[in-house]
């Protein structure tokens, strides 16, 4: 799994929406993401992965194979690809952006990285003493 994602949240009504929806599908294939967990009902737009000391894999990766299982999803299910499905990844202070989208019908593929900001202290202006 992803480490945080932002998603929607919906009312009631659309809500009962997807429940009904749902009713003409198998159990695993109930979620409008790629989880089968509690936020399968919601839909996800941005999806955040952190990088983690001595982890098997980048962050890069791990972000990568969380937007190819949802490239794989919407196949599957026949929805809209045209869209990019953005991800960001933190490592330390630096945050970068990367868009994965449908190239050719055939494959996914990213954007190369896009750094966004730095958090780090050593990026405050100098004339920054802090709150007031």
């Amino acid at each position: 799994m992803i480490d945080w994602t932002l998603g929607l949240n919906l009312d009631h009504k659309e809500i009962s929406i997807i429940q009904a929806a749902y009713k003409t599908m198998s159990d695993w294939e109930q979620s409008l993401n790629q989880t089968v967990a509690y936020v399968k009902d919601v839909p996800m737009f941005l999806d955040v992965e952190g990088a983690k000391q001595k982890a098997a894999v980048t962050p890069e990766v791990q972000l990568a194979v969380w937007a190819g299982a949802l490239y794989q999803k919407k196949i599957y299910h026949r929805w809209d690809r045209s869209i990019p499905m953005p991800g960001v990844v933190v490592n330390g202070h630096q945050w970068a952006l990367y868009l994965f989208f449908e190239w050719s019908h055939i494959a996914l593929v990213s954007t190369s990285k896009s750094p966004l900001q730095n958090t780090g202290a050593d990026y405050l202006p100098a004339d920054n003493d802090g709150p007031n």
